[in-house]
């Protein structure tokens, strides 16, 4: 309790309120990686830069930064990816971040990205978007994506593909 103001109250921060919580759990399916899941304990993996006290309750954590944690391994491991937001992402790191959220999602598996932008993801399509609602005009507006993986594909693969057909088109 604020002394000074006692009718002022604290929550816990880095989660979701449990609306939200309720709403994400909803749209998981089968195994779920979490990306900067701060407290929240959904997902079987889950990875956060700062380890909250809340993520020893259940095994699945993993302390680090996700482009290093994620970089180069386990493509298309999980059937749901969840990324909360990063806050201090710079724009040019937007698609790398995207693209690498995509790489860990098995074909037919889905996305849910919390963000503040909408981006356009090779091999995934935009299935559903959701707009946060709070009554604090000045506040960001949450936008939750959902997307689903229709086509095979990762970061290498793709870079592989746009070789090929550079190759192919100075032949002819």
């Amino acid at each position: 309790m604020n002394k000074k103001n006692p009718k002022l109250t604290y929550k816990k921060v880095f989660q979701f309120p449990q609306d939200t919580h309720d709403f994400i759990e909803g749209l998981m399916k089968g195994k779920t990686l979490h990306c900067c899941c701060g407290n929240s304990l959904l997902g079987d993996v889950r990875i956060d830069i700062e380890k909250q006290p809340d993520q020893d309750i259940k095994e699945g954590f993993i302390q680090g930064d996700i482009f290093e944690v994620l970089e180069g391994k386990n493509y298309s491991q999980y059937d749901t990816v969840i990324c909360d937001p990063l806050w201090h992402l710079p724009y040019q790191k937007r698609p790398g971040l995207a693209f690498l959220l995509r790489d860990q999602v098995k074909l037919g598996g889905r996305l849910i990205l919390n963000a503040l932008w909408i981006p356009t993801i090779k091999t995934m399509e935009l299935r559903e978007i959701y707009v946060g609602k709070n009554s604090m005009a000045w506040r960001n507006v949450s936008l939750i994506m959902v997307y689903e993986k229709t086509e095979e594909g990762n970061s290498e693969t793709i870079l592989k593909e746009k070789e090929v057909a550079k190759k192919e088109k100075r032949v002819k």
